[in-house]
């Protein structure tokens, strides 16, 4: 019989006067995107010129394999139910998959078009990947065999996915005709195709609402899609040129990266009022949420720094040196770390968050420690500790996404795959607690 260990610590979200760099790693060929494996604590990240993949150490930071894939690997997505590693491989035309536990590559699927980015269909245990030219099609792969079941006719020059658990729809974003199409997760069919912007760049999901935020860099607005009726809601000005989304849902916002504009936009998610616009380096191209901290990660490519901000502020509280042309952000939830891909540096920057910060204290933000807590298949939930009466939480996964309501009293969680979760508690309103706590769960099977 399987066993599943909690162990449950609660963190602090607070205002950091300080950021360390932990360390440097050699990349060359250009590193580009990342994923991680927390059954076994790696962090895997495309090299594209050295057709490469590098499996790092997420405790040590250790390089522990360079893995040889595919021609021109664009995108890599970590599957829990078969604890392996899926790597599109744009010029050679077909998918690796690597091994979580050994680094070897077990198998090439052969698909025969040009592959962009992966989805992954945690319910299905389906794995997405489209072209990304002219009439554009996605290709579905059954991750139990590890072969190509399906092929799905989508719109011109497909450019981003996502898979939205809520509804079990993948979402498609097509920059050529200004469109968003609707794939049903069971049945692999068109369910519908939605107008959007111009030159769709980036998709994020809203678990609460059921809604899916579309970034259109030719008209510098967001799209917002109601995930269940598949019809626009709102149309959401930001700044100049958005490039990347991120939700923060324990303040119910997402944060857009404006690459034309330097700056990062944060809009309410309830109002889809645009609440401020944040300076931050040269030329944003992508943000990574922290849900731990909650902070948020900018990278700007052409600042060659990492700019990170405080949601309790919406402001900058640190800018990072990195590489050349910092492109994407990569997260490891398990070890506090956020990856930075210096494409045209070769190099990939390993941020700690957990190291040297100085906490700081206000009217606004108390500091709060408390040790861990071993839970054996049933997590508790009691009062919370600052107002004394029952919370309103729900169980997250690391991407943000909402794993399961929360109860007062036993919480039977061993139906849940093997991963790193989050406990957001809630005031009356449905909005973070006054003092923002987040619990960080780490499953172990």
């Amino acid at each position: 019989m399987r066993s599943r260990v909690l162990f449950l610590v609660l963190v602090v979200v607070a205002a950091a006067s300080a950021q360390w760099v932990d360390t440097t790693l050699a990349a060359p060929g250009g590193p580009w995107r990342f994923c991680h494996n927390p059954t076994n604590d790696k962090v895997y990240c495309t090299v594209i010129d050295s057709a490469r993949v590098m499996v790092i150490d997420g405790a040590t930071n250790a390089v522990l394999a360079t893995v040889p894939v595919g021609g021109d690997p664009q995108d890599v997505v970590y599957v829990p139910a078969n604890n392996k590693v899926y790597c599109c491989n744009a010029s050679s035309r077909s998918v690796s998959v690597i091994d979580g536990v050994t680094n070897n590559v077990t198998g090439t699927i052969t698909v025969g078009e040009y592959l962009w980015r992966l989805a992954y269909n945690s319910i299905y245990n389906k794995l997405y990947c489209h072209t990304a030219s002219g009439s554009s099609r996605v290709f579905v792969i059954d991750c139990s065999g590890d072969t190509v079941v399906d092929t799905v006719a989508v719109g011109v020059d497909a450019r981003v996915l996502l898979y939205s658990p809520v509804s079990n729809r993948l979402f498609c974003a097509n920059r050529g005709d200004s469109s968003l199409t609707v794939v049903d997760g069971a049945t692999n069919e068109v369910i519908t195709t939605v107008r959007i912007g111009r030159n769709a760049s980036a998709l994020c999901l809203d678990e609460m609402r059921n809604r899916v935020w579309v970034a259109n860099s030719d008209d510098n607005t967001v799209s917002v899609v109601d995930g269940a009726a598949d019809t626009v809601v709102a149309t959401v000005a930001v700044g100049q040129t958005p490039t990347a989304l991120c939700r923060n849902p324990l303040d119910d916002r997402v944060y857009v990266a404006d690459f034309g504009s330097n700056s990062v936009a944060v809009v309410e998610c309830a109002t889809n009022a645009l609440l401020t616009e944040i300076p931050v380096g040269s030329s944003p191209n992508d943000v990574q949420y922290d849900p731990a901290r909650n902070w948020v990660y900018v990278a700007n490519r052409g600042g060659a720094s990492v700019s990170v901000i405080d949601c309790g502020t919406d402001s900058v509280i640190a800018t990072l040196p990195v590489g050349v042309q910092p492109y994407f952000l990569g997260l490891n939830p398990t070890d506090g770390k956020v990856y930075s891909a210096d494409h045209a540096g070769n190099t990939i920057t390993v941020i700690s968050s957990s190291v040297g910060i100085e906490e700081t204290p206000s009217a606004k933000v108390r500091t709060i420690s408390v040790g861990p807590t071993i839970v054996r298949g049933v997590l508790l939930l009691g009062d919370c500790p600052r107002t004394g009466t029952v919370p309103k939480a729900v169980l997250l996964d690391i991407s943000g996404r909402r794993a399961m309501n929360l109860h007062h009293g036993a919480n039977d969680v061993r139906h849940l795959a093997p991963g790193v979760y989050f406990v957001q508690q809630k005031g009356s309103r449905g909005r973070g607690v006054q003092d923002p706590r987040v619990a960080k769960v780490l499953l172990v099977e």
